[in-house]
């Protein structure tokens, strides 16, 4: 499961033009998606995963508030043109 939320979290994060959304908006966007069912703090333990295998970046806001930024390779994988070991690869035919 935390190879699909990583890849999940990936995938929300290269939506949007800056790449970027805190912790909140994530965990509303992936439980919203009745996909997932996680927890705040679930979705920031694997956004600091993906930190630290170089694939997102954690800004802190303070106040116990955080954004995570999908890096360059972060977005090769959420794309489906590169492969991570703990991340589930993307197929662009499966949407």
């Amino acid at each position: 499961m935390n190879e699909d939320l990583r890849l999940a979290i990936l995938r929300y994060l290269s939506g949007f033009a800056s790449y970027t959304l805190s912790v909140s908006m994530l965990h509303r966007a992936l439980v919203a998606s009745r996909e997932f069912h996680v927890t705040a703090d679930q979705v920031m333990a694997n956004a600091e995963w993906l930190r630290d295998t170089g694939l997102a970046d954690i800004e802190d806001l303070g106040r116990g508030k955080f954004n995570v930024i999908a890096l360059p390779a972060g977005r090769e994988v959420a794309a489906g043109l590169a492969t991570r070991r703990g991340v589930t690869p993307y197929d662009p035919s499966q949407g």
